[in-house]
């Protein structure tokens, strides 16, 4: 389950005190999104409407369409990441313990994000300014745990860690 946060932590590791909430999901295969409207009634959430809308319809256009360029663009992607990039994991052969490798511009291969990460949720109380964007990528019952770091520098996103702890 992929979520798009601007906090550390995840969006389903915090208590919801809205009345009411918007649950986007993102397709980037489709190049749209559904809109699921929750409200609170009774400490009950319920689900009042569907609806599907282009993905300019999202609460962060901006960095949505700096992931799909990201994502289509070897350069642009190269670009957008500040190397040396540190990425952290679970080393299996460490029993599991946390490692840290440096990877060097040199060393990066080109991969489509959104491949990852597509069906992407996005709650719409999203700190549009906060400078951190997060994507938490979690399994159920599979040991699936990544995280991808970016960073607003001036006017762009960087990719500045990924954490990859996985079993």
């Amino acid at each position: 389950i992929p979520t798009l946060t601007s906090d550390t932590l995840s969006l389903f590791e915090k208590d919801l005190k809205e009345r009411a909430t918007n649950l986007f999901i993102v397709d980037f295969e489709k190049e749209e999104t559904d809109l699921f409207a929750f409200e609170k009634v009774n400490l009950h959430w319920y689900l009042k409407n569907i609806t599907r809308n282009p993905l300019t319809h999202l609460p962060d256009n901006d960095f949505i369409a700096f992931l799909r360029k990201f994502s289509a663009d070897s350069t642009f992607q190269v670009n957008s990441i500040s190397f040396p990039l540190n990425r952290s994991f679970a080393d299996v052969d460490k029993d599991y313990e946390t490692t840290t490798e440096i990877i060097q511009e040199k060393d990066w291969r080109f991969w489509k994000l959104t491949n990852d990460v597509n069906r992407l949720l996005i709650l719409d109380m999203l700190q549009k300014e906060h400078r951190y964007r997060n994507i938490f990528l979690r399994g159920i019952d599979n040991g699936i745990w990544i995280k991808y770091t970016f960073e607003r520098k001036q006017d762009t996103w960087q990719l500045i860690k990924i954490e990859d702890y996985s079993t």
